[in-house]
């Protein structure tokens, strides 16, 4: 996973020298500067730098003659010629940051950036002009009753503690979402045309391939492309489809076919993913599908785009700039950037000292990097990481079906159905009103099956298609709903082209763990930067990541 830097160098400077009666302002900068250079054990002109930003931010009279002089009697005091080095002389000049995408990864960096003790101003391009925030974006105004969907993530899990701070910090509240599951009641199912329901799938989890799950869950440790085990390396060239086969669980069984539709979620087709996706997803717990490893337990009361709103209200004025498309990056011979944005149609070059790419990895393969100076592993991660093709089919109903049946609202079908649905109003209770029921399919069923637009009012056809698989789970459905639905279908947003990352058969062993990798002064946030979690957090926690970076290389 992912690790947010910490134990950043101070940023505070040391006591001033005290007086020396009768020198000239510019000589008593100098000894001053030496002195705490001397107590701090740091290079001359980095205290330089940073006394120089101080005097401008607090207005001090020290005039821009008084600084050439402390400049110049730095040199005529002979300080050897290491502690004037390029890179630390230009401390005293603001580094230009630049940001692609204004996602939550983005944005938390120029947030992060903006409020550090010496704040530094990043500038965000994004090329969506619909929306800040990317996948975290709330859907309001479409449903009766004020009701508040998500177009891309819902859930926040207890575990999520950049969420949660960043959201304790802005003032908002959470409401209980609980993944989608009511308090009481089972897990339904229909698999093979008939039903099969939560204690059927744990029996069958127990009697058929939880030894074999747990057993290679034990051996592959934790994957990545510079540290696997050789079961690891085996398992990750096989799909899932292939391990279903070799543990000996059938693909058609209901039990395979269940696990398929969970393998689903990730986005990928199970022929497809590497084994090690679904082995880490389900091998870790006796119980089926419970041990993951997260509660999704919260949403924010409103709406969780109140993220990206909080954020972008705290930086400065201008800070995010709306509707440029990077087209290019390239590495220039100082070692600056040279990004290339198309703006309604004019090429615009904005040069940069650091560059976070904070877009998918779907969107940024597009992009010229051919004189970036990127590494080959790189570009390989770029260029082939997956990226899943989940939807979402919203759906609202007059009232909850499922708490008379005895189910808790999550329920299931084969990887040819409809998947997987939740109760997306489960901080209403069982006898909320409406009701809002969440469709989520992934895979070839969410690109290819559904029949509507990137984001807007659901087709009728997908609607009539999902009511009439879940009726044969919560019968009475169809005639609850309202008439009101919602799509998103992910896979064609042109600046995402799908909905989170995961990993294809050999991935995890070639490149996992690289994506976050910082190259040259080039930085990379995202969900997809985190091997384990695409997530709300997973996204700013990168974003600090990279804030935290360039901090340290200032």
């Amino acid at each position: 996973m992912n690790r947010v830097p910490s134990g950043l160098p101070s940023t505070r400077s040391g006591s001033p020298a005290g007086d020396r009666a009768g020198l000239p302002d510019p000589l008593r900068a100098v000894f001053a500067t030496l002195g705490e250079a001397r107590r701090r054990r740091m290079p001359v002109a980095e205290v330089a730098g940073e006394r120089a930003a101080q005097a401008e931010r607090a207005e001090q009279q020290l005039s821009r003659r008084q600084l050439l002089g402390t400049a110049g009697a730095l040199a005529a005091a002979s300080v050897p010629a290491g502690m004037l080095a390029p890179s630390r002389a230009a401390a005293a000049t603001a580094p230009r940051v630049v940001v692609v995408g204004a996602g939550l990864a983005g944005l938390r960096c120029a947030h992060q950036l903006w409020n550090r003790a010496k704040p530094v101003a990043a500038t965000v391009y994004e090329a969506d002009t619909t929306h800040l925030g990317g996948r975290c974006w709330s859907l309001r105004g479409f449903f009766e009753g004020g009701q508040v969907s998500e177009h891309g993530g819902s859930f926040i899990s207890s575990t999520d503690k950049a969420v949660l701070n960043l959201a304790n910090s802005l003032g908002l509240q959470r409401e209980y979402a609980n993944g989608g599951e009511l308090d009481t009641g089972d897990y339904a199912g229909w698999v093979n045309d008939s039903l099969y329901n939560g204690s059927q799938q744990q029996d069958d989890w127990i009697a058929t391939a939880f030894d074999a799950f747990s057993a290679s869950y034990r051996a592959i440790g934790t994957p990545r492309y510079d540290n696997y085990t050789a079961e690891a390396r085996r398992l990750d060239q096989l799909s899932c489809l292939d391990y279903l086969a070799e543990i000996g669980l059938p693909a058609n069984s209901r039990l395979g076919q269940l696990i398929q539709a969970l393998q689903l979620q990730t986005g990928g087709e199970p022929g497809q993913s590497s084994a090690l996706n679904m082995i880490g997803f389900l091998g870790g717990s006796s119980i089926f599908a419970g041990g993951r490893g997260f509660d999704e337990k919260y949403h924010l009361v409103g709406g969780n785009d109140q993220l990206v709103t909080g954020m972008v209200g705290q930086l400065p004025a201008g800070a995010v700039k709306q509707g440029y498309e990077l087209i290019a990056l390239a590495r220039n011979g100082d070692g600056s950037y040279t990004c290339t944005f198309d703006h309604c149609g004019s090429t615009v070059s904005v040069p940069a000292d650091h560059v976070v790419l904070a877009l998918p990895f779907s969107t940024l393969r597009k992009v010229d990097l051919s004189r970036a100076q990127l590494s080959p592993l790189k570009l390989t991660a770029i260029r082939e990481q997956g990226m899943g093709q989940n939807a979402k089919l919203v759906t609202q109903l007059t009232r909850k079906t499922w708490p008379a049946l005895g189910y808790n609202g999550i329920s299931n079908t084969g990887p040819l159905g409809y998947q997987t649905a939740w109760d997306g109003s489960v901080q209403l209770g069982e006898a909320g009103a409406p009701a809002l029921l969440v469709n989520f399919p992934g895979g070839d069923g969410a690109r290819d099956r559904l029949t509507g637009a990137a984001h807007g009012p659901a087709p009728a056809a997908d609607v009539n298609a999902f009511l009439a698989q879940i009726e044969h789970v919560h019968p009475g459905t169809t005639a609850a709903y309202n008439g009101r639905a919602y799509e998103d279908h992910w896979s064609l947003d042109p600046w995402h082209l799908g909905a989170y990352h995961y990993y294809k058969v050999g991935q995890y062993t070639a490149f996992a763990g690289y994506e976050a990798v910082q190259e040259g002064r080039i930085h990379f946030a995202g969900e997809h930067t985190d091997v384990d979690n695409a997530t709300l957090n997973a996204a700013l926690v990168s974003g600090a990541r990279t804030a935290a970076e360039i901090t340290a290389q200032l």
